[in-house]
């Protein structure tokens, strides 16, 4: 979560006053001063369990959903296609769907599609009824039923939508009431560090002679005092090797002399 960090202070400094509250609680500023923020405190703890829990598995009943919904859209916007791929294109209007497309897609998106196939494909089924009632001739293949689709498709993408479409609507609304949450709760973490910086840091100077090791366990829950060694990230210098003189291959030529012959 966003605000993990100051949670996780704001516990510290919690603990170590309610350890410690015989040392201060006579002190009736600090008192005060420590009461509002821990209000505010129990009120994040709050949002915050509402938080963590919801929308999770919203979402994920959701993304089922939606398989579910695939899985009944593709059959019959197959046939629309194969039945528009010949002269019956303009009656057919085709609606493209694939299952990459659709799960990239955001929900808004993926109901305007659905609500289309479903609409062309009722559209094509009760006209071919209408025909076979009337017992019309279909010498150009304008008979839909005879490209595969089905009454129970379609019920049973009607009814896969209607679903999808549901639980799309409760996520949006949860995911909305999720933001007012995370902004009550910036709110409240803010007024928790104000609170700490302009007044209850200030207040507890008065325990640094009066109480020092109350003093230093306070100043350690607001992470002002590191209780582990800090690593140096400097490396430690090499010790430096015996330097070696340089010796070449080269063989200095000597001169040599001619030893003098006498006559």
């Amino acid at each position: 979560m966003k605000y993990d960090l100051a949670l996780q202070m704001f516990a510290r400094v919690n603990e170590t006053l309610e350890k410690n509250l015989s040392k201060w609680d006579g002190i009736a500023a600090l008192r005060e001063i420590y009461d509002e923020f821990m209000k505010n405190y129990v009120k994040i703890k709050k949002l915050s369990e509402k938080q963590i829990k919801r929308p999770a598995n919203l979402i994920n009943a959701k993304n089922k959903l939606l398989d579910q919904l695939i899985e009944k859209a593709i059959p019959v916007a197959n046939v629309l296609e194969v039945y528009g791929s010949g002269n019956n294109k303009k009656r057919s209007k085709p609606v493209k769907i694939s299952r990459n497309k659709l799960l990239k897609s955001k929900d808004s998106a993926i109901i305007k599609k659905c609500e289309q196939l479903l609409s062309n494909s009722r559209r094509l089924y009760n006209k071919a009824l209408k025909n076979i009632e009337r017992k019309t001739n279909n010498p150009s293949g304008t008979n839909i039923l005879g490209y595969g689709l089905t009454e129970g498709m379609m019920n049973e993408l009607e009814d896969s939508f209607n679903k999808f479409k549901s639980e799309s609507g409760q996520v949006r609304s949860t995911l909305k009431q999720e933001k007012k949450i995370t902004e009550k709760i910036e709110r409240l973490v803010n007024k928790n560090n104000k609170l700490l910086q302009q007044k209850l840091d200030k207040l507890m100077v008065l325990f640094e002679s009066r109480d020092p090791e109350l003093y230093v366990l306070y100043q350690k829950s607001r992470g002002f005092i590191i209780t582990e060694p800090v690593k140096s990230n400097t490396p430690t210098p090499k010790p430096k090797k015996a330097q070696q003189k340089r010796t070449t291959g080269r063989i200095k030529k000597t001169s040599t002399v001619k030893p003098s012959v006498k006559k």
